[in-house]
């Protein structure tokens, strides 16, 4: 099973600031994020539920992160 690699980029996050920033994302990514964020669903379970394949969940998920943490924000070893 795959896991969110960035689950724990969002820990540190006031949650009030994170659920505001959190709105100004395209709903597709905006509920992706909540699932494997808050809910800990695998990339897998999110595909499944929203009919798309684990690449698309994955490349939305990375999409999300960028725009919340910013284009600067160094990613984990072996991500783009």
């Amino acid at each position: 099973m795959t896991r969110l690699v960035w689950a724990g980029t969002l820990k540190g996050m006031d949650p009030r600031r994170l659920a505001q920033a959190m709105t100004g994302l395209p709903a597709d990514e905006r509920e992706i994020l909540f699932c494997a964020s808050s809910l800990r669903w695998s990339v897998e379970r999110i595909a499944g539920d929203f009919d798309l394949s684990s690449d698309v969940v994955k490349l939305r998920l990375h999409d999300a992160l960028r725009r919340l943490l910013g284009p600067t924000a160094s990613c984990p070893p072996g991500m783009p």
